[in-house]
């Protein structure tokens, strides 16, 4: 008997940005203790937005 879990990209993703949010200062800098895949993972959802505009 398999039990594979079946992992919700999109869900993690979307806890990373809220976190980022939580932890934002001096409104342009996150804390930035996310994994480079998932950080990478959000910049590819979204290419036309340049950090920090």
């Amino acid at each position: 008997m398999s039990t594979e879990t079946q992992i919700d990209e999109d869900k993690i993703d979307e806890a990373a940005l809220a976190l980022m949010y939580l932890t934002l200062h001096d409104h342009c800098r996150a804390w930035k203790q996310i994994d480079w895949d998932i950080t990478n993972r959000l910049h590819e959802k979204r290419p036309n937005r340049r950090p920090g505009r």
